[in-house]
């Protein structure tokens, strides 16, 4: 429940770093 929450947000928020990185 909670932890599998935690987790996506993790991958979420790591895609979003990796794609703000990737694209400047």
């Amino acid at each position: 429940g909670l932890i599998n929450i935690h987790r996506g947000i993790k991958k979420e928020l790591k895609l979003k770093i990796i794609n703000e990185i990737l694209g400047k």
